[in-house]
């Protein structure tokens, strides 16, 4: 439930690039079409390169925020930024629903782990506290309003029954 494909599939040479569905709208590109990457590295030069559009995803969740996005492969990606040996970059993974997270979260661990031992994987709590207060308290919120809601329906409904009780009599 990560990714959500509609056509295609990931990166798997250095020339692929995947994206979201809404990107996709936007550029009117689709899978199998060329796009120009131009992007500035680490050092401030501008770099250039081809790439042929290997897949498209829909975003759920609150990957819906993240629009306009894209994936590479990681050792390109890693070249067009200019990164050195000892940095690295970060994957933003989320969720469609929580339920099961726990579960979710150790699949996705192993998973990662069988593809690099090396990697370091955290959740948001670790790396964004800030990012996952206020996606907490959104959650929250919604729960609150969601309750608030059918508080108020039930008063409505009692209102209703009463009203026509009272026009029978």
């Amino acid at each position: 439930s990560i990714l959500n494909f509609t056509a295609g599939e990931v990166p798997r040479e250095d020339t692929d690039i995947m994206i979201s569905e809404s990107f996709a709208e936007v550029l009117e590109v689709n899978v199998g079409d060329t796009l120009v990457l131009l992007a500035n590295n680490r050092d401030g030069y501008l770099r250039d390169d081809l790439l042929v559009i290997s897949g498209i995803f829909k975003t759920s969740g609150l990957g819906q925020f993240l629009i306009p996005i894209g994936y590479l492969n990681f050792d390109h990606g890693k070249t067009i930024t200019g990164l050195h040996t000892d940095e690295f970059t970060e994957i933003l993974i989320n969720f469609e629903n929580l339920e099961n997270l726990d579960t979710n979260q150790t699949q996705l661990e192993t998973a990662l782990q069988q593809v690099d031992s090396s990697l370091r994987i955290a959740n948001w709590s670790e790396t964004s506290p800030l990012m996952n207060s206020v996606v907490k308290l959104w959650v929250n919120l919604g729960h609150l309003i969601k309750f608030i809601f059918i508080i108020f329906s039930f008063l409505i409904v009692i209102n209703i029954v009463i009203m026509m009780t009272n026009n029978r009599k």
